[in-house]
C-alpha cells in the first residue's frame, strides 16, 4: 500500500524507533518493520496512502477541538517565517478543516518533520502544546535553569512513563534534531598544526601542508581513522543575517537607526550619529540608500575555557555585533553573532588572517552580490548587503587584527612613523612623552625643557592618515608567508611597525573608513588605573616610581630632587611628592573600605583593600572604571597638594566625560584640546616610566569618538562578560572547542524560538531587577508600654481606663510602612535598613536652595550636619532621583560629596513612533555610565604652578635603598621590534591583566558528544 501511494523511493518510517518521523528508503523501512516492529499507537496509516477518518463534531464551535490558533506559542508563525526566509518555493502551513484530511504537498526533508510535528498535539485533544512547542519550552527551561544532559534524559523518561499518549523524543540529542531543521549549523575547517593554511576551498582535498609540510592528520595512516590537528569552526554569516529580519519582532528594529532615529548635528547617541558613519554614507550612497543593509562591527580575544590559569589554553571566538539596532538592542548579547571559534592551545597571533580568510570572502560576496533576504515587516523580499565597519579588542589584538605591531619605539598605531618615544635603559622599556607637540604652536610648555625631557618642542602633531595612505606603507612591506616556526628577519626601515597586510584590506571599502580599529577604552582605563594607584600607594611591581626609574632620571638629568643621593655610605631615595606615605596609606585604605555604592551601580571595592599592609589588589577592570571616575578625585583630596590634585582631577573628569552615553560634539572638541594639556602637567610631575603606551593611547580618545560614537558601542565589556559565558558551556574539557561550538547553536536557535513562546520567561521579556512594586512588610514591633497596658486590659479591665489604653494602641494604622522601594527602575531604602549591608541605596536627590552646599569644579559636597525641619513638605518618590554619598577628605569631618546615579534603562533618545517594534529595554551587567555629563562649569587650567613647586616631600625621611639593587647593570639595550617572526605572537601581559594564558588542542571528534 505505501509502494502504491509513494511518490519517492523514501517514505515515511512507522516502525516504533522512528513513529512516521523520518524519511527512509522503502528496503530500509521494511528491515526496520521486520526487526523493530510497527508502532502500536498508528492505526490510521495517514502517511502511506489511507484516508483520515474524520469526525464532524470535532469541527464543532462548542466542542474543545485541536486547532493550530488555538496552541499558547506561535510555532506556525515561526515556521512560515523561517519557510519564507529560508524556503521560499516551500507551500505554506494550511491549518486543518472539517472539509476533509489535509494532503501535504512534497517539501523539503529537512523542513517536513518540523511542519507535522508544528500540527501535531502532544497527545490527543490537547489544545495548549503541540510535539514541536512543548520540546521547545521543555529545552528552554533546561537552558534557563542549568540542567546537565543526564537530568533532562531522566526527566523525559519520567514523562514518557507517566503519559504513554505524549509524543515525546526519547533523549536530548534527538530533542535538538530540529536545530539543524532550522537552519542552525556550522562548518568545521581544518587548519595546519602551524597555522599555515586552512584545508578549504584549493586546500580542502591536501593531506599535507604545502608550506610547512606537516601532515594534516595526527594518525595519517590508512587504516586508523583520521584525526586533525586543529579544527576550525565557521558559523556561516548568511544564515543569521537573513534570520534578523525573518520575525517581525526583529525585522523592524533593523531600519531604526534610518526611519526612526531623530538627527541632531551636535549630539551623539548611537554610531549612527558618528563622522565616520555619515562619511561612509557620502563615500556609498547606494549601500546607504536602503536601511535594511547592515553595519557590523567585529570584536575578538582569547580566553581560557578551563577557570585554571595554570592550565595555558587560549581560545579566540570571533564575534559580530549588528549596529543597524536601537540603543536598547545594540549591544544585547542575545544580537551577538559568533562567527568563528578559533581553537587552541595558543593564540593565533599575526596568523588571525588565516582563519578569518571564510569571513572577509563571505562579506566580499555580502558587499558585492548580496544575499536574497525575507523582510517579514514588509513581506517582501529583498537583497540584502552588509558592511563591516571596525574592530574592537585590546591592545594587543589590536596589532594581530591591524598588522602595525604595538610593540617597540613606534607602539602607537595613530601616530604611526611620528610616534615619539624614549629607551629607559634601567626601566628597559620604552616610554612615550612628547605630548608638548600637540599644544598650540606659540604655548609657553614647549620651550620648557628642564620640566619635561630636557629638550624643547616645537614640533607638530602627526598627521592623520587615510587608508589610502596606510597602503601606500604596506606597498613596502611585500608578501608575508603565515605560518608559526618561521626564521625571524630583519625589518627594515621603511617598513615601519608593519608585520602584514591585514586580511581586512580585501575588503573592497576597507580603505575608505574613518575609524577602521578602535583603541579600547576599557583596558586603556585599567591600566591607566593600576598605574596611578601603584605609583601613589607604592604598590611592589606596580609602581612606576621605582628605583630604576630614579636611577633613568639622572641618565637624562630631568627632575633632579628626585634623583638617588648619597646619604654618609648608603644611597637614599628622596620621597616624591605623588606617593602616600604611612599613615595616609592606611587612611586611605580605610577610607575605600567604607565606600558603599547603590544596588547595581558596581561590585564591592571593599573587598579589594587589606588594612593589614595596606594592599589594594584584585581590582577588575569595572573597578578600575568606577574607582578612576568616582572615587579617585575625592579619595586624593585630602592627601596630595592643590597642582598634582588638580592634574590627576582633570584626567579623572576627561574620562567621565569621554564615557557618557549621550556625547557632545562641542564638548568632544574641547575634550581634544584638553587632553594633551593635561598630560603635559602630568609629564612636569611624574617619572618618565610612568607614561607607557597606554598613557599614551588617552590622546587620540576623543579623535575615535567623533569618528565611531559614544564608547559603550566601542569598548570590550560587552564582549568579555559574553565570552564569560562561554567558559559554562564547556562540559567536556577534553574537546572544549566541541562543547562550545554545540552549546552555541543550541542557544542560538533557542533564543530564536522564544521569540515566538508566550507564558514563560524568555531574554526578550525577562523583568527588569528594579521592577516598581508595590508589595512589602509592614512592620509591627509594639514597645513594652504598649504590650503591658494590653497584658493588663485582658487581665484586669477594671484597672485600665479607655484612655489609658487608646494611648498604648497607638495612632490607627491608616498608612503601611516599608523598609524600600522600587520607584522608576532605582531601588531606595531607609537608612536603618542598610546600616549592616553593603549597598547604599538611602540618599535621594530632591532640587533646592540651602544653606550647608558648597560647588567645587569638579564636584558638590555637602553638611551632613544641617538637616530640614521634620515638618518640612515631603516629595513623592517618583520625584527623587537616587545618589550616594562619600567622605570629603579635604573637607573633613560632617562633609559628604554628592555622586548622583544614572538610572539604567533609561535613555535620552528622541524617536518618531516604531510601530510595532518590541523595545525591550533590559540591560544585564552593562559598565555604568553618566547619561550626560554636566558637572560644574570647568575648563582644563593651563597654569604654571607645578613648574616651581618641588617634587620631593621634606616632611618624610628619606628611602634607603638596598646596595644589591645597585649593582644590577642594564643589558645592552636590544629593540626587540627589530626583527620579526612568524611565530611571535603580540604579548599582553603588560596591559591587559584580564586576558588569559594561552592554551591547548583539538582532537579531532565529533561535537555531538559535547553538549550542554
Amino acid at each position: 500500500m505505501a509502494q502504491a501511494h509513494a511518490t519517492t523511493n523514501n517514505i515515511w518510517c512507522p516502525c516504533r524507533t522512528c513513529r512516521n518521523n523520518f524519511f527512509h528508503p522503502i528496503d530500509l523501512v521494511e528491515r526496520h518493520l521486520f526487526t523493530i516492529g510497527i508502532d502500536e499507537n498508528y492505526t490510521e496509516w495517514i502517511f502511506h496512502g489511507e484516508e483520515e477518518s474524520w469526525d464532524a463534531n470535532e469541527f464543532d464551535d462548542d466542542v474543545n477541538e485541536v486547532q493550530r490558533d488555538e496552541y499558547v506559542d506561535d510555532m506556525d508563525e515561526m515556521l512560515d517565517d523561517i519557510r519564507l526566509g529560508s524556503f521560499p518555493n516551500v507551500e505554506p502551513i494550511e491549518p486543518r478543516t472539517s472539509e476533509g484530511p489535509t494532503y501535504v504537498e512534497p517539501r523539503p526533508k529537512i523542513f517536513d518533520q518540523l511542519l507535522e510535528d508544528a500540527r501535531r498535539p502532544l497527545y490527543p485533544r490537547c489544545a495548549n502544546f503541540s510535539k514541536l512547542s512543548f520540546i521547545v519550552k521543555l529545552l528552554h527551561i533546561r537552558t534557563i535553569g542549568g540542567w546537565s544532559v543526564k537530568s533532562f534524559d531522566m526527566l523525559l523518561k519520567l514523562l514518557k512513563d507517566s503519559f504513554s499518549d505524549a509524543l515525546l523524543p526519547d533523549s536530548y540529542r534527538e530533542s535538538r534534531r530540529m536545530e539543524r531543521a532550522l537552519g542552525f549549523g556550522y562548518m568545521k575547517i581544518d587548519v595546519c598544526p602551524n597555522d599555515c593554511i586552512l584545508y578549504w576551498k584549493e586546500n580542502a582535498d591536501k593531506h599535507d601542508c604545502p608550506k610547512c609540510g606537516m601532515s594534516r592528520w595526527i594518525t595519517p595512516t590508512i587504516k586508523q581513522k583520521k584525526i586533525p590537528h586543529k579544527v576550525l569552526r565557521y558559523f556561516p554569516l548568511k544564515p543569521r543575517l537573513k534570520r534578523l529580519f525573518m520575525s517581525k519582532k526583529t525585522a523592524v528594529s533593523m531600519r531604526w537607526h534610518k526611519e526612526h532615529r531623530v538627527d541632531d548635528s551636535n549630539v551623539m547617541r548611537h554610531p549612527r550619529d558618528s563622522v565616520g558613519w555619515k562619511d561612509f554614507d557620502q563615500e556609498h550612497i547606494s549601500f546607504a540608500s536602503d536601511a535594511r543593509n547592515m553595519r557590523l562591527g567585529l570584536a575578538s580575544n582569547g580566553f581560557n575555557p578551563f577557570n585554571n590559569m595554570s592550565k595555558p589554553y587560549s581560545v579566540w571566538p570571533v564575534i559580530l555585533v549588528p549596529y543597524n539596532l536601537p540603543p536598547w538592542l545594540c549591544m544585547k548579547d542575545h544580537f551577538f553573532m559568533m562567527s568563528l571559534l578559533i581553537p587552541g592551545p595558543k593564540a593565533p597571533g599575526n596568523e588571525i588572517d588565516v582563519y578569518l580568510r571564510p569571513l572577509i570572502d563571505e562579506l566580499v560576496d555580502l558587499w558585492e552580490n548580496g544575499v536574497d533576504t525575507y523582510d517579514a515587516s514588509t513581506k517582501q523580499m529583498f537583497q540584502l548587503h552588509a558592511a563591516f565597519l571596525w574592530t574592537i579588542n585590546d591592545f594587543p589584538a589590536y596589532g594581530n587584527l591591524s598588522g602595525w605591531s604595538t610593540k617597540g619605539k613606534l607602539a602607537c598605531p595613530t601616530c604611526n612613523g611620528d610616534t615619539d618615544s624614549l629607551w629607559l635603559k634601567y626601566g628597559r622599556k620604552h616610554c612615550y612623552m612628547g605630548h608638548r607637540r600637540f599644544l598650540s604652536p606659540e604655548h609657553s610648555w614647549r620651550r620648557k625643557k628642564a620640566n619635561f625631557n630636557g629638550n624643547n618642542d616645537h614640533r607638530m602633531p602627526p598627521c592623520e592618515l587615510s587608508g589610502h595612505d596606510v597602503l601606500d606603507q604596506l606597498n613596502n612591506v611585500g608578501d608575508i608567508l603565515f605560518g608559526k616556526g618561521g626564521r625571524k628577519r630583519k625589518r627594515r626601515p621603511d617598513e615601519l611597525n608593519w608585520t602584514k597586510t591585514s586580511i581586512f584590506f580585501q575588503l573592497p571599502y576597507w580603505s575608505t573608513l574613518k575609524l577602521r580599529h578602535n583603541l579600547d577604552v576599557m583596558h586603556i582605563e585599567k591600566n591607566i588605573c593600576d598605574n596611578v594607584l601603584g605609583t601613589l600607594m607604592s604598590i611592589p611591581g606596580k609602581t612606576k616610581d621605582s628605583i630604576n626609574a630614579r636611577r633613568d632620571l639622572m641618565i637624562l638629568g630631568i627632575k633632579k630632587e628626585l634623583h638617588l643621593q648619597e646619604h654618609g655610605q648608603r644611597l637614599v631615595m628622596p620621597p616624591a611628592c605623588y606617593t602616600l606615605q604611612g599613615d595616609e596609606r592606611r587612611s586611605f585604605c580605610e577610607w575605600l573600605q567604607a565606600v558603599k555604592f547603590p544596588d547595581g551601580f558596581a561590585g564591592n571595592v571593599a573587598r579589594c583593600v587589606t588594612l593589614n599592609g595596606c594592599k589594594i589588589s584584585r581590582m577588575k577592570s569595572h573597578d578600575c572604571h568606577i574607582f578612576l571616575q568616582r572615587l579617585f578625585l575625592v579619595a586624593i583630596a585630602e592627601y596630595l597638594r592643590p597642582d598634582i590634585r588638580l592634574a590627576l582631577t582633570e584626567l579623572s573628569t576627561f574620562f567621565r566625560q569621554l564615557c557618557t552615553r549621550t556625547l557632545s560634539i562641542d564638548v568632544l572638541n574641547r575634550l581634544e584640546i584638553d587632553i594633551p594639556i593635561i598630560l603635559c602637567k602630568l609629564e612636569m610631575i611624574l617619572p618618565p616610566a610612568f607614561f607607557d603606551v597606554m598613557v599614551h593611547l588617552v590622546i587620540h580618545l576623543p579623535r575615535e569618538a567623533l569618528y565611531g560614537g559614544p564608547v559603550q558601542y566601542r569598548w570590550m565589556y560587552p564582549f568579555e562578560r559574553y565570552l564569560g559565558k562561554f567558559k559554562c558551556y564547556v562540559r567536556n574539557k577534553a574537546r572544549a572547542e566541541g562543547s562550545i561550538a554545540e552549546a552555541y547553536i543550541h542557544i542560538e536557535c533557542l533564543t530564536f524560538c522564544s521569540m515566538y513562546l508566550h507564558d514563560i520567561e524568555t531574554r526578550f521579556d525577562r523583568e527588569e531587577i528594579n521592577v516598581d512594586v508595590c508589595e512589602g512588610r509592614q512592620q509591627s514591633e509594639f514597645s513594652i508600654f504598649t504590650q503591658k497596658i494590653r497584658q493588663l486590659r485582658n487581665s484586669s479591665p477594671e484597672e485600665v481606663s479607655d484612655d489609658l489604653y487608646a494611648l498604648a494602641c497607638g495612632p490607627d494604622p491608616w498608612v503601611s510602612s516599608y523598609t524600600g522601594c522600587i520607584m522608576n527602575g532605582t531601588r531606595f531604602h531607609t537608612a536603618q535598613r542598610e546600616e549592616h549591608r553593603l549597598t547604599q541605596n538611602s540618599v535621594v536627590l530632591v532640587l533646592g536652595d540651602h544653606q550647608g552646599v558648597r560647588v567645587g569644579n569638579h564636584f558638590t559636597s555637602v553638611d551632613s550636619t544641617r538637616k530640614s525641619y521634620k515638618e518640612e513638605p515631603f516629595v513623592l518618590a517618583c520625584q527623587a532621583s537616587q545618589v550616594f554619598y562619600l567622605k570629603d577628605t579635604s573637607l573633613g569631618r560632617n562633609w559628604l560629596v554628592v555622586q548622583k546615579v544614572t538610572t539604567r534603562n533609561v535613555y535620552d533618545i528622541p524617536s518618531t513612533t516604531v510601530g510595532d517594534e518590541d523595545e525591550d529595554h533590559l540591560i544585564e551587567d552593562e559598565a555604568y555610565q553618566d547619561e550626560e555629563f554636566s558637572p560644574p562649569a570647568h575648563f582644563v587650567m593651563e597654569d604654571d604652578t607645578c613648574l616651581d613647586m618641588p617634587l620631593h616631600r621634606i616632611d618624610i625621611d628619606p628611602i634607603l635603598v638596598d646596595d644589591r639593587v645597585m649593582l644590577d647593570h642594564p643589558d645592552p639595550r636590544v629593540e626587540e621590534d627589530e626583527f620579526l617572526s612568524n611565530d611571535s605572537s603580540e604579548d599582553d601581559s603588560d596591559w591587559n591583566s584580564d586576558n588569559t594564558a594561552d592554551s591547548s588542542g583539538e582532537d579531532g571528534h565529533s561535537d555531538h558528544e559535547n553538549l550542554l
